[in-house]
């Protein structure tokens, strides 16, 4: 249907979830090896087979003051698995899911989410034996899980409201952006009250993007509305708690991260279009 906002989705909203395990130091040269065995089994036994090495950029300042850029070697491996894709798509594969093993970090994402308890079983078995391997040598900095949902608007611009996916009254979107006719960004982030030593941060973003293909006119159009949240636990590494997490107690955490990021979603989003997401069900 013409001139409507939709998820990118038939039942959900959701492009990318990915959630990230982020060390206070780099793992050690031998301990990495053996947590990249262990990543390699466990990503060719759930079906990321498609491997690759990790490369990194970096950033120098030359003689003119101009930065210069030079790719430096990372170690670490990054586990993919790839769908088909129809035959007139501009590459001939897609990322579905995504393992990456790295020397400060690990991280698992998906492109193809499913429901909660199934991306939180994918997460126990790709993500948690490799903190379980390094738990004892290396601590955790940061735990992070991060939603980017979509939704798109087919027809003439001048027939768009934002309040038929946004609440106007949310108080986590500029309000502003309502009477915006041509793009738009909302973004904002705060530590959240906490009972103990750790910091929670809460990030969202919104972003209102043309497509590249759209025409110039206001007919045939499409517009995308980005949602871009995202729960983040900074771990106190003095804390006699935080130094004792585990890869029951991580799993935990992304549990309450994902309960919280549902909720913040619910205070942005119309409730037309939580009804439309089926967002209590998933």
């Amino acid at each position: 249907m013409a001139d409507t906002w939709k998820p990118i989705h038939e039942n959900h909203a959701i492009d990318v979830m990915a959630a990230v395990i982020t060390f206070a130091e780099v793992i050690p040269g031998l301990l990495l090896k053996r947590v990249l065995q262990i990543g390699e089994d466990a990503a060719f036994a759930a079906g990321l087979r498609s491997r690759h090495g990790l490369r990194g950029t970096q950033m120098t300042i030359g003689v003119d003051g101009s930065l210069v850029s030079s790719t430096v070697p990372v170690q670490g491996q990054i586990f993919n698995s790839l769908v088909d894709v129809p035959d007139d798509a501009p590459v001939p594969h897609q990322v579905a899911e995504q393992l990456h093993v790295a020397q400060d970090k690990v991280m698992y994402r998906t492109w193809r989410y499913i429901s909660w308890s199934w991306q939180i079983e994918r997460i126990q078995k790709l993500l948690l034996p490799l903190i379980a391997a390094v738990q004892d040598s290396v601590p955790i900095s940061a735990q992070r899980l991060e939603y980017l949902d979509r939704f798109r608007f087919d027809g003439d611009l001048s027939h768009l409201k934002y309040s038929a996916v946004l609440k106007t009254d949310s108080p986590l979107i500029a309000p502003h952006v309502f009477s915006q006719s041509n793009l738009w960004h909302s973004h904002t982030g705060a530590f959240l009250p906490s009972g103990n030593d750790r910091k929670k941060l809460l990030q969202i973003q919104i972003d209102v993007l043309d497509s590249e293909l759209s025409p110039s006119d206001n007919l045939s159009h499409t517009r995308w509305l980005n949602i871009m949240t995202a729960r983040e636990d900074r771990l106190n590494l003095q804390s006699a708690d935080d130094s004792r997490q585990n890869a029951d107690l991580i799993k935990q955490t992304f549990d309450l991260n994902h309960a919280e990021l549902k909720q913040v979603l619910s205070t942005i989003i119309s409730d037309s279009m939580i009804d439309r997401i089926f967002l209590w069900k998933s």
